[in-house]
């Protein structure tokens, strides 16, 4: 077969396009049909009715063919078939549709639908015929699919980005004299103002391990009070009456064993959950210290981008469009920025300071896992309160009962856990 695929226009257009879309020498894909698995694959794509689609990818230098997605690679090309049937040399290129499949399919997926799919829908030329109001809800729906795939790329980088509104913003005077424009621009506020209310309200307590649960026998209070609970008895009585009155605290305290203490501790998260089941305790259920650090570090990191898109031309000149037309959203996104800068510098503040406790919190976190070094922490706990001390005296942010509260039951966590 390999000494056919030169003459055979079919295999020829498939070698241009591998060739050209993996850039890799031709011979590689001449060594790919002598190999029969491979062959077989391509074979079955040229001539079988039902074989819809092949993917070709490059794996340790090797060019592979393969009928289903190939994992672990960094760029595949495929060929579909447009319509069910063997494939000619008449009507290879009128019947398969070559693409490629990268890494990071989100940025793919984003970018062909901003730049191709919606440029093309938008077209007054290809909207002949349609109602406005079809017009309006496909393009508003198309608009709110790419949004959302813009918002989901931002959380798997664990960032929130700001979907910026699919109009032009040449000038502000006269983007502002069209209706439908500012609409369209007050709409993408909205959105900008959950997004971004949702990462101000986040708080340490949120930051927990999954919960696995199950349905057991029987369920009762007293079975629940064997689990390590994050109530105020484990703490100091020195910060013990803090608890009760703390935003950030999970329960108040409540005699041990007690209906009130597995309400108090648990209900909130079996609320979730179908009647009758058990919040049962995972490896490492409840969060250490350093599950504190980690928090502000991506808090101060969620903040900063946020903001940089906030100062950014694009948005400055939807804000205003806003405040040319008077819009009831400019005052309150203008104070939503505000308190996005009071953030910042509250999380740039935490992180700073929590951060000289890492090393200690490392060593803490080590000793507790290791049976033998279990009889040295109480060395550690002096350098640790010191070190609290230290950051309740100058840090400008962390300096609050409800916040040093937070991280003594973590610490308290690590140690019980």
């Amino acid at each position: 077969m390999a000494a056919d695929a030169p003459s055979d226009p079919r295999h020829a257009w498939l070698q241009e396009w591998v060739s050209l879309k993996l850039g890799v020498r031709v011979d590689r894909y001449q060594k790919l049909l002598a190999t029969p698995g491979e062959a077989a694959a391509v074979t079955s794509f040229i001539e079988s009715a039902d074989c819809m689609c092949i993917f070709f990818a490059l794996k340790d230098k090797d060019l592979l063919a393969s009928l289903t997605p190939p994992a672990n690679c960094k760029k595949a090309v495929f060929f579909v078939k447009l319509a069910r049937g063997a494939i000619s040399a008449a009507n290879i290129d009128a019947t398969v549709a070559p693409g490629e499949l990268t890494a990071d399919i989100l940025s793919q997926m984003f970018k062909l639908c901003q730049e191709v799919y919606l440029p093309i829908i938008s077209n007054a030329e290809n909207q002949a015929g349609w109602p406005d109001v079809v017009t309006r809800e496909v393009l508003d729906n198309f608009q709110r699919l790419v949004a959302g795939i813009y918002v989901t790329i931002g959380q798997v980088q664990g960032k929130t980005l700001l979907p910026l509104p699919p109009v032009e913003l040449s000038s502000a005077d006269r983007a502002s004299k069209d209706k439908e424009r500012v609409h369209v621009l007050e709409t993408a506020v909205v959105t900008w103002t959950r997004q971004i209310k949702n990462v101000l309200k986040t708080e340490p307590e949120q930051a927990r391990p999954r919960m696995h649960a199950r349905q057991p026998a029987a369920c009762s209070p007293a079975a629940c009070s064997q689990q390590p609970v994050t109530c105020a008895d484990s703490l100091h009585p020195v910060v013990r009456r803090h608890v009760a009155c703390s935003p950030h605290t999970a329960c108040s305290p409540q005699p041990a064993g007690s209906t009130s203490q597995w309400q108090h501790c648990y209900a909130p998260a079996a609320a979730t959950l179908p009647r009758g089941w058990q919040v049962l305790k995972s490896n490492k259920l409840h969060p250490g210290p350093l599950t504190e650090l980690a928090f502000w570090t991506s808090k101060r990191s969620n903040l900063h981008s946020i903001q940089e898109q906030l100062s950014g031309e694009k948005i400055k000149k939807v804000m205003r469009v806003l405040e040319l037309t008077k819009s009831t959203y400019f005052p309150a996104f203008s104070r939503l920025c505000k308190e996005v800068a009071l953030a910042c510098d509250e999380a740039e503040d935490n992180a700073k300071f929590l951060e000289t406790l890492r090393a200690t919190f490392e060593v803490l976190e080590s000793k507790t896992q290791s049976g033998d070094a279990f009889a040295e922490l109480p060395e550690l706990f002096a350098p640790i309160m010191r070190r609290l001390l230290l950051v309740w005296k100058h840090s400008a942010h962390y300096n609050t009962p409800a916040r040093l509260v937070v991280l003594v039951r973590e610490t308290c966590n690590e140690v019980r856990e």
